[in-house]
């Protein structure tokens, strides 16, 4: 059978407790065999002040030991990512990892958010087209993708795995009508992942803000290296 990887890209700009959580519940959920853990290298795909922003070297410092000292074997890290100057975003990054285990049977499962509708329209467009740029790098035979959509506030608490399916073929629709797409192109598959304590409701804006804030919650947040950093 196909190994299961859960495949979470994260800024860990810091890492808070959200981020091995909602990997290892979203593991449990799918039954997966294997949680991987990749930190983003340079951020410039959001915006983050100058003052709030930690090195990739850093970063991937700290969420390796994070990983090896506090969520190992439940948590694997990549180093992918850690390249010096490296802005490879994680949907791009996943190939990669896809790329080092051709011959091996996997399904590979992509963590994102629910927040909005808008938010899942434009990253199933992204991912479409990157799949459409980088898919040479997988095992066609062997490899398949899909998206985790995780629970996030109150729309991804009310969507349904048919309202998700309704948004990703709009998107597909589309996608082929304009050319981007033809219709034996691979299909990105869709996973929703619900569960009552999946959505912590805490983020690495939060854990800056209390921070700042002196706010004694912001130690809470984040893994203790982190945190001392």
């Amino acid at each position: 059978r196909p190994v299961t990887v859960v495949f979470l890209p994260s800024s860990a700009n810091p890492m808070v407790w959200g981020h091995p959580w909602v990997l290892m519940l979203s593991a449990e959920l799918l039954k997966a065999d294997v949680a991987v853990l990749r930190v983003q290298g340079f951020i410039d795909y959001k915006k983050v002040k100058p003052e709030d922003l930690v090195s990739s070297e850093d970063r991937h410092m700290l969420g390796r030991r994070s990983v090896n000292e506090l969520l190992w074997p439940a948590v694997k890290y990549t180093n992918l990512g850690s390249e010096a100057g490296s802005k490879i975003e994680g949907f791009e990054e996943m190939f990669n990892l896809l790329k080092m285990n051709r011959g091996r049977k996997l399904r590979m499962v992509y963590l994102l958010s629910t927040e909005n509708e808008e938010r899942i329209l434009k990253y199933l467009n992204q991912q479409y087209v990157m799949f459409k740029q980088y898919g040479h790098l997988m095992d066609a035979k062997r490899h398949e993708i899909a998206v985790g959509w995780i629970q996030r506030g109150e729309y991804g608490a009310n969507l349904t795995v048919e309202e998700l399916q309704r948004l990703h073929d709009q998107v597909r629709a589309n996608l082929e009508e304009t050319g981007v797409l033809h219709s034996d192109d691979p299909m990105l598959h869709m996973e929703l992942l619900k569960h009552p304590d999946i959505d912590l409701k805490i983020s690495s804006t939060l854990q800056r803000t209390l921070f700042q804030q002196g706010n004694a919650a912001a130690r809470a947040l984040s893994p203790s290296f982190f945190y001392n950093y």
